[in-house]
């Protein structure tokens, strides 16, 4: 199950793509989704990850001696809609 964190209007049924986290580009995985639970903001997956996926926030230190946080979480994308990006012929490089 995944934490949505934000409204959200992903569906039963639709394919997702959980990117890599680690140093190993294949490990992202495509999903699709078999339960929505709106009063959570979760939903269910059809299967486990192989891989792990994680989420966190690093503290590095600053070259002026203080800290900054670093959010790392992985890229989570929507496969099943397609999204058509168009541009006149005069403004854009073919």
């Amino acid at each position: 199950m995944i934490d949505a964190g934000r409204d959200f209007d992903w569906v039963v049924g639709d394919e997702i793509v959980i990117a890599s986290t680690d140093f190993e580009h294949k490990h992202a995985e495509t999903f699709r989704i078999t339960a929505v639970d709106l009063l959570t903001s979760t939903f269910t997956l059809n299967t486990t990850a192989i891989y792990r996926h994680v989420s966190g926030v690093e503290t590095v230190p600053t070259p002026a001696g203080g800290t900054e946080e670093f959010p790392m979480r992985a890229e989570v994308g929507l496969l099943t809609r397609n999204i058509l990006i168009q541009g006149d012929e005069e403004n854009s490089i073919s």
